[in-house]
């Protein structure tokens, strides 16, 4: 394979552009080689120029809807894809590319509406296969998600990250002898998938598992950042195994070890609230003076209740 200095490349195809501003193929080819190699800005220019050329020209619209993907202005690529489909409905690509955006925005039924259009006019797409399950799952759909990914599977037996997906729509769907088999699957490969480790730390709690599940968690904890779905499960997995002074000490820890969002944010869930009050029957125990708010006289959790308020 030959090694390209793409930045060198780059260069020739604006100094030729330059030298050649009329020739449109030039530019949609200079666009396409700066999209590929991440120059989101650079492309969109060039794909600018042909649409101004000919405002009726859908490539030139899909080109620069793929631009404001590439470069993250996803509200903008939305309304390009939107005016794109509009004129050519039988699109999957652009279909898709909606759908994706939609999920990231967590607009759900509207990711699997259109997701499902691209799916109807590419049913055997891998790609659309793929986005398709992640749709299906974000709706609450787990059962048609672990179909569709059977049919990803079935062509990318080995691929970790569909074996974690199917770990996640088996979860969802109850079946977690398959969750935990999938997670294992995915974190042979793939030891730092945290959704992995997390869904298996999950399987396993609900299968009665438990030091297994605790392991599992505690290895998802050690990596920083901390993920916050994966504290808030380990709190609920504490509480739900009579862990009630460890989950309240883990917690103490945490939101005094760091300063981050996530760390503060542990200060007010719900399931907190509940800790304390499961708690309240020993409050001499739990004396949090160290964090020096609320009068360090004061019971411990009282301290702390004051503290998360």
């Amino acid at each position: 394979m030959i090694d390209v200095d793409q930045g060198a490349m780059a260069r020739l195809y604006e100094q030729a552009v330059a030298e050649n501003p009329g020739d449109l193929i030039l530019r949609k080819l200079a666009g396409r080689f700066l999209l590929a190699t991440g120059r989101a800005a650079g492309a969109e220019r060039q794909f600018q120029v042909l649409a101004d050329a000919d405002p009726t020209h859908a490539q030139a619209l899909l080109l620069l809807g793929e631009a404001a993907y590439a470069g993250g202005n996803y509200r903008v690529a939305r309304e390009r894809f939107d005016t794109f489909i509009r004129r050519s409905p039988d699109r999957a690509d652009a279909l898709s590319r909606i759908a994706g955006i939609y999920l990231r925005e967590g607009e759900h039924a509207l990711a699997l509406d259109y997701a499902e259009q691209a799916h109807a006019l590419r049913p055997d797409r891998l790609s659309i296969l793929k986005l398709l399950s992640r749709a299906q799952l974000a709706a609450g759909q787990a059962e048609a998600a672990y179909q569709t990914l059977w049919q990803v599977a079935s062509r990318r037996p080995d691929d970790p990250r569909v074996r974690r997906e199917l770990a996640t729509a088996s979860l969802q769907r109850g079946d977690f002898s398959q969750a935990a088999a999938n997670a294992r699957a995915c974190l042979k490969q793939r030891p730092e998938d945290t959704q992995a480790r997390l869904c298996l730390a999950m399987a396993l709690s609900q299968l009665q598992q438990t030091e297994s599940a605790l392991s599992q968690y505690e290895q998802l904890l050690e990596k920083r950042p901390v993920d916050p779905a994966a504290e808030q499960q380990f709190l609920n997995f504490l509480r739900s195994t009579g862990r009630d002074k460890q989950a309240f000490d883990w917690c103490r820890d945490r939101v005094g070890e760091e300063q981050t969002q996530e760390a503060k944010d542990l200060r007010v869930p719900l399931a907190e609230l509940v800790l304390l009050q499961s708690l309240s029957r020993d409050r001499s125990v739990y004396d949090l003076s160290l964090i020096h708010i609320s009068e360090p006289t004061r019971l411990g959790m009282i301290s702390y209740a004051v503290f998360c308020l």
